[in-house]
């Protein structure tokens, strides 16, 4: 140090001090690196070659400053203490910095510059060949601390081992995945600027006049030298780089291609030396290389094509563009001999006999070092194309997978490569051969599958990949996770960079997108250009969800990377209108950070893949170029790799860029809408696998993937070269844009005439309103535009009483059924509550919309006038089958259901299967003694047989014996252990509701109930304060059940395990149920006849569960049962069929009648449960009803809102079949919340309903306060237009079984006459006759000025065999009449100023009760009485509400009748004649 400080006497203390410490660290950190090529150089001569290079980088050599404000640091102190991005400028003044500072902040406004550290970095670049690691072709910084990862612009090979200053760099920290991480991979260096030489070396500087070409050949001649027959050919290539390939490791072994071009010529070469990997950065496409020591081979995987491939003497050397012009010598060959084995490869170069003899043993071979097949990699070619000989002294076959070798030797001929050996089952299932390793910084292959062996996952809910780390560690949290500042789904623009259009692929021949499937490309300037519009410009023309399959081209792009959506799963934007794939190059690549400059070559164009991302996207292959051309001076968010898993899936399944990208975005997606609460962020791909499973079934991925025709071959074919548009063909939504999309399209699909009847135009004001006020409409979400609908949430019971499903952003209600245990396939009430807390994606669904309106509409003519409604309200919900639902993430209950019903049936036929082999082994071995032994012994050996039989079926009784009380032992301490591990696995948090797990430790108590009957949910003053609240009016429900068995302790929840004997032993009683405020939630899954397990935790007092009785008086008999309040902590879990044991193994069946049996039954019966399909529902004009408990803020919904549903009085058509007999049912919905699910098409059963008579003897039902409604069933929305025609009937018939026979049906017959025909004009606002412009209406006085026209008519008509009345009403008299439209408008208006006109059959005549001489009048009278009216009719009629009942039942209505024929008469019971209504008249041209 004294002769090294001796030169700076003259310099200040500080200066001093600051220069030892140099000299310091330049002793024990830079010199004990220093390798042969620096010469023999002392520490000092270092020390003071670095202080004059930082002297001369910072100033003047005369100023003889020192950057005292800087810091030498060390590699191991870079990338261990600084854990934030920066940047360090040797050379920079403060100014310059802020110029910089400022210009990287303008250019991307939404992100910071990288600070700045006063950091001074030296050391040694290495090549990443170390004796401590294998060559993986990575550049590193190295000092005596250890090294360091770099990334660098234009790398030489000058600067190999030489020590070098870097005056400008940046250093990236990468998040530390594990303990087990290295050190260097925790970081990567960015090297700015050119390192700075701190010795002498006359090779730093090139000199082109040095370059030695004339041993060399061009691509042209080098590409015909590979065709013949040369031995020992060592070829010296100089050319053009076209392409440089990505850096792969299959099966350990590292290697790169990289293609040569003069002209149109091009030549492919291969790198697999160790030592020659560090060349895939000093090669840039458009730069000149000279390449030596090259040889020829032939690749197992391209038969028929050879390559140049490096070896051990090869040598790589860069040349300015303008010297391969200058060449004119001929070109040589440059034989050598076989060279030996340096590297230890068997052997790398060896001579090949002309006879196509075997190749040479390995010399001094012990134990096969390659044992994954890779030997050996490289072989000269034989000349007479005979296939490769097996290697002499193998063994058994040392590549059992196949791999043996991806290089071998081949005839100049182009014989053909021989078959594997050994070739047994396809060893590469996810079509990669061979299969492509994680490429990362180390080179290691991909982990391979966790839990090799027996299938741990028998129900398939554990992730069959493993963690996508190379350690095989558990996937790492990421961090800073939150909303995507980027945007992950852009607007569909315009993908425009930053200078000059696209070219059209180099070399390319015919269009590749003959039909114009994809936009046209234009050529490229070298900054890159605005991608143009698709040919026919303007937005897609088929936005369809069809899958299109198009043609990508290979471009060359040059931008700006401005965002990166997910550096794991390769997804970044470029000029903010590009979108970015690098995910079929799995590599991991440093350096593309927001700002960073980039270029690509041969990278694949594809319009509009995904609706997800952005409508340009670029991808790249294994046959595209990637290279960063300016580092980003932006800091960016160091985010953990939680997508890695991704490029596992897309390697395994072969998939498409349109599913990957998909898979992406619904990634993204579940970590926005189920993260933290639901899952968590390690288990987001676990989630996102098993969702993409459940929706790509029928799509498959490309075929098998051939990396070197991929890479090498021309014409290009890879995965990308076609794809598919909108695949997978279903839009994955959030439930709150499900809910808007149906509010939305609620309205938009209104149209208010439609709600009309045919009489419509006919309606009053009080008629009108009430038929708009409520409307349905109903989508099926598969049937959604542009493309099927997906939901994924998790189903949980609110504090309402009905089922609900949620994500992060909103929630939805369900009307749930489930199908039956029966084989016919039918539908039920959803009764299993282990459905609670499920994670489930719903992909059948129907959307429902109701519409409530509350309007004042005059008449049908103001219909299109929105100020007559005064309030509109939606309420949307969705329909569906829980067998339906695909479970992505099960509770601990669900979980455990699965597990016992897939792993019961296993078990139980495995232990029989083990007892009949125990039962054939003592058959067999008793039949060999028997054929060793005489005929006398034979009798005595069956006796033993026959006790050996008695003494396996013994133990067999006594296995299944132990089998039981084993499983009663697990369950009485718990029960459910494997559910438990299964939702471990699963890795989901606590669900609230029924799914929700209890501590293990906690002690509950239990007992079994079966449920008889449930009333509905209803306000009731119950007089019981919960929770800290008043008494008063509360949503409730009773529930009246069987309690099975005694009360039953437990140390931790059971759950739904399965039904023990102890549960069962004891006296069933009978108590009511109260379901009280927040416990209303268990309404929708209470169902009667189903078996539950009700559990109190958190205590083992008895009492808790025991009801209490209503006090009574002495001499009082009380009829009731106790009553048990439900409190809404307590837990109720469904025992399903599996989970119950005899007598209870079959579900207890209610009855329930018909609508047929209620309407027959006595009048004596009161109350009565039945079930039916909603044919029609009609909103009953609104009372004056005071605002109900439901209006004081239950729901969520706003005050107008409430009001529109409130108050409601609703009349459902209920019948069994479409035209059979209907029965009408009232509801009184003031004192009950709304129920969903009223609909036309489901099945409803009407629980505790009132069964009435009218005053005409027609049978309808009301609800009560104890009515209860339950949705049994859905029906269908692919309803047809054109139904099947109603059956031709004879009215005779249908006169004597009346509606037994049909509601709805064809007659055919003649129209004897017009029994009664009324024609008016009436006032639209209160009803009375409107003549002269005017209401008729005088007390008090209406001055109504809008009128409806109203007709109607009664006909007899006779068919043969019966007669009967018909009543016409207005949009079909006119067809009765055989009047045109201009004629019955005519009619219309004449009657404007009388405005009513009456007329009626008396004898042959049609009379009035005005004057008779009227004119209109005669008129009538004549079109009655003519051919016109009086004619065979072909009509559709419905039967009247009074000829419902069977001719038998109307024998009291029926009349005598006296009959004249001739000179005798009869005198007959005629009963009354049918009574129909005509809704459709057929002419001859619309008969059958």
């Amino acid at each position: 140090m004294e002769s090294f400080m001796d030169n700076f006497r003259e310099r200040s203390e500080v200066e001093r001090e600051w220069l030892q410490e140099l000299f310091v660290f330049v002793r024990d950190n830079l010199f004990p690196v220093l390798g042969p090529t620096t010469g023999s150089v002392s520490p000092e001569e270092l020390s003071l070659a670095m202080t004059r290079r930082v002297e001369r980088a910072v100033g003047s050599s005369s100023a003889r400053s020192l950057p005292l404000s800087y810091r030498l640091i060390s590699v191991a102190e870079l990338v261990t203490w600084q854990r934030t991005p920066c940047c360090s400028n040797l050379t920079w003044s403060t100014a310059q910095h802020r110029e910089w500072v400022r210009e990287a902040e303008q250019a991307l406004p939404n992100h910071k510059a990288l600070p700045r550290a006063n950091l001074l970095l030296i050391g040694c670049l290495s090549d990443g060949c170390d004796p401590e690691r294998s060559c993986d072709g990575a550049w590193r910084v190295r000092d005596a601390t250890g090294t360091v990862h770099c990334e660098l612009l234009s790398p030489s090979p000058l600067w190999l081992g030489l020590p070098v200053l870097f005056p400008c760099w940046n250093y990236i920290p990468q998040p530390a995945l594990g303990k087990d991480q290295e050190v260097e991979e925790r970081g990567y260096l960015e090297l700015v600027g050119c390192p700075l030489p701190l010795t002498s070396d006359p090779e730093m500087t090139f000199n082109p006049a040095g370059v030695n070409l004339k041993r060399a050949v061009g691509v042209r001649e080098a590409a015909g030298l590979i065709q013949h027959r040369v031995r020992g050919l060592r070829v010296k290539v100089y050319g053009e780089v076209s392409g440089v390939y990505p850096l792969l490791n299959i099966a350990g072994k590292s290697l790169f291609c990289l293609r040569l071009r003069e002209g149109r010529h091009t030549l492919p070469l291969l790198v697999t030396e160790p030592c020659c990997l560090w060349w895939q950065q000093c090669v840039c496409v458009g730069g000149s290389v000279c390449v030596s020591g090259l040889r020829v081979c032939a690749l197992q995987g391209w038969s028929g094509n050879r390559v140049l491939c490096a070896t051990s003497q090869s040598s790589l050397t860069l040349l300015p563009d303008t010297l391969i012009q200058d060449l004119s010598d001929p070109p040589t060959l440059d034989k050598h001999t076989p060279d030996p084995d340096p590297v230890g490869l068997d052997p790398p170069l060896s001579d090949c006999s002309s006879t196509g003899g075997p190749l040479p043993e390995r010399r001094g071979a012990g134990p096969d070092p390659d044992p994954v097949g890779l030997d050996p990699p490289l072989s000269d070619c034989s000349s007479t194309g005979g296939p490769l000989p097996e290697r002499r002294g193998a063994g058994p076959d040392p590549d059992p997978v196949g791999l043996d070798p991806p290089l071998s030797d081949c005839s100049s001929t182009g014989g053909p490569l021989p078959e594997r050996r050994g070739a047994g089952p396809d060893p590469d299932p996810v079509g990669l051969d061979p299969p492509l390793s994680d490429c990362s910084s180390t080179g290691g292959p991909l982990p391979e599958r966790r839990g090799a062996g027996p299938d741990p996952d028998p129900v398939g809910l554990d992730p069959p990949l493993s963690d996508c780390s190379s350690t095989g560690g558990p996937l790492p949290e990421r961090r800073g996770a939150g909303p995507d500042p980027v945007g992950l789904d852009p607007p569909l623009s315009d993908c425009s960079s930053t200078g000059g259009p696209l070219p059209e692929r180099r070399g390319a021949g015919p269009d590749p997108d003959p039909v114009g499937l994809d936009p046209p490309l234009s050529d490229c300037s070298s900054t890159g250009g605005p991608l143009p519009e698709r040919r026919g410009a303007g937005p897609d023309p088929d936005p369809s969800p069809i899958l299109r399959p198009k043609l990508s081209k290979a471009i060359s792009y040059k931008g700006v990377l401005t965002s990166v959506l997910s550096a794991a799963a390769g997804l970044y934007v470029i000029d903010g209108k590009v979108g970015l794939c690098l995910a079929y190059q799995p590599l991991q690549r440093r350096g593309l950070r927001p700002g960073a400059e980039i270029e690509l070559h041969d990278v694949h164009f594809l319009y509009r893949p995904s609706p997800h991302f952005h409508p340009c996207m670029l991808c790249v292959c294994l046959h595209s170029s990637l290279r960063v051309t300016s580092f980003s001076r932006l800091g960016s968010e160091v985010d953990r790799p939680s997508d890695a898993p991704l490029l596992w899936l897309l390697l395994e399944r072969n998939l498409g860029v349109s599913q990957y990208l998909w898979l992406c975005h619904c990634c993204r997606a579940l970590r926005d809408r189920l993260v933290p609460r639901w899952v968590k962020e390690e288990c987001v791909y676990v989630v996102a696998r098993r969702l993409f499973e459940c929706v790509v079934t029928s799509e498959k991925g490309g075929g098998r993937r051939d990396i070197y025709r991929e890479m090498l071959q021309e014409p290009h074919h890879c995965p990308l070269t076609e794809y598919s548009v909108s695949s997978p063909v279903c839009e994955y939504v959030s439930v709150s844009d499900c809910v808007c999309v149906m509010e939305k399209e609620c309205w938009s699909s209104l149209s208010l005439s439609s709600l009309l009847p045919a009489c419509g135009s006919s309606l009053t004001q009080a008629e009108l309103n009430p038929s708009i006020a409520w409307s349905v409409g109903l989508s099926l979400g598969q049937d959604s535009q542009p493309r099927p609908l997906l939901l994924v949430g998790v189903l949980e019971l609110p504090g309402t009483h009905t089922l609900r499903l949620r994500d992060q952003t909103g929630a939805v209600t369900c009307v749930a059924v489930e199908t039956g245990d029966d084989d016919s396939g039918g539908q039920r009430a959803a009764s299993n509550t282990a459905w609670i807390g499920c994670l489930v994606c719903v992909q059948r669904f129907t959307m429902v919309m109701e519409r409530f309106l509350q309007s004042e509409f005059p008449s049908y003519r103001h219909l299109d006038q929105d100020s007559y409604i005064t309030h509109r309200h939606c309420r949307v919900y969705i329909q569906l089958c829980l067998n339906d639902l695909q479970i992505l993430s099960p509770s601990a209950a669900m979980a455990s259901l699965l597990l016992r019903t897939t792993q019961g049936g296993e078990r139980v036929e495995r232990r029989e299967g083990e007892v009949g082999e125990r039962e054939e082994m003592s058959e067999t071995e008793r039949e060999r003694e028997e054929r060793r032994e005489k005929g006398g012994r034979r009798e005595k050996g069956g006796e033993e047989r026959e006790e050996r039989r008695d003494d396996v079926s013994e133990r067999k009784k006594r296995s299944r014996e132990e089998e039981r009380i084993e499983e009663k032992k697990e369950e009485r301490e718990g029960g459910a252990k494997r559910a438990r591990q299964n939702h471990t696995e699963n890795e989901t948090c606590s669900q609230p509701g029924g799914g929700a797990l209890l501590p293990g430790d906690r002690p509950c108590i239990s007992v079994v109930m079966c449920v008889e009957g449930k009333e509905g949910v209803a306000w009731r003053n119950e007089g019981i304060a919960c929770e800290g609240e008043e008494a008063g009016l509360s949503l409730c429900f009773s529930v009246r059940a069987d309690l099975i068995g005694q009360i039953q302790r437990w140390g931790r929840d059971p759950r739904n395990c399965p039904l023990q004997e102890r549960e069962t032993d004891g006296q069933t009683r009978t108590v009511e149920l109260l379901f009280v405020r927040s416990s209303v939630r268990w309404f929708p899954l209470i169902q009667a006849g189903s078996f539950y397990r009700l559990i109190a935790p958190n205590t083992q007092d008895h009492s808790v569960l025991i009801g209490c009785r209503v006090a009574g008086r002495s001499g009082v008999v009380l009829h009731t049962n106790p009553s048990l309040l439900v409190r809404s902590d307590w837990r109720i879990h469904t025992l399903t069929h599996p989970l119950l044991t005899t007598p209870y193994s079959q579900i207890v069946s209610q009855k329930v009648m018909s609508v047929a049996e209620v309407l027959d039954c006595s009048s004596g019966v009161d109350l009565v449960s039945f079930h039916g399909v909603i044919s029609q529902r009609i909103t009953l004009q609104r009372g004056t009803t005071t605002h109900t408990p439901a209006q004081r803020g239950t729901t969520t919904h706003t005050p107008a809102q409430r009001d529109v549903e409130a108050g409601l009085s609703v009349r459902l058509t209920v019948c069994v079949e479409p035209r059979g007999r209907s029965l009408q049912v009232y509801l009184d919905l003031s004192l009950t919340p709304y129920p969903p699910g009223l609909v036309p098409g489901n099945t409803v059963q009407f629980t505790s309903f009132q069964r009435r008579l009218s005053r005409v003897g027609g049978v309808y039902c009301r609800s009560v306060p104890v009515s209860c409604l339950t949705i049994m069933a859905l029906g269908k929305t692919d309803t047809q237009s054109c139904d099947s025609p109603p059956p031709m009937i004879l009215l005779g018939v249908w006169a004597l079984a009346g509606a037994e026979q049909c509601i709805l049906g064809r007659v055919r017959g003649h129209v004897v006459c017009v029994l009664y025909l009324q024609l008016q004009w009436t006032c639209s606002l209160c009803g009375s006759i409107y003549a002269q412009e005017r209401c008729t209406r005088s007390q008090p006085p209406c001055n109504s000025t809008s009128a409806v026209f109203q007709a109607e008519a009664k006909a007899a008509v006779e068919d043969g065999s019966g007669e009967a009345h018909i009543w016409f009403s207005c949009p079909v008299i006119s067809g009765l009449l055989g009047l045109a439209m201009p004629q019955w408008e005519g009619l219309q208006r004449s009657l404007r100023v009388r405005g009513h006109l009456r007329v009626y059959t008396r004898g042959r005549s049609l009379v009035c009760d005005v004057d008779a001489d009227d004119p209109l009048l005669q008129y009538l009278s004549c079109v009655c009485s003519s051919s016109t009216v009086c004619r065979p009719l072909t009509l559709i009629c419905t039967l009247h509400t009074r000829s419902h009942t069977p001719a038998a039942r109307r024998e009291d209505s029926a009349q005598l009748k006296r009959f004249t024929r001739g000179d005798r008469e009869f005198v007959t019971r005629m009963p009354p004649p049918l009574q129909l209504t005509c809704t459709h008249i057929l002419e001859e041209r619309e008969r059958d």
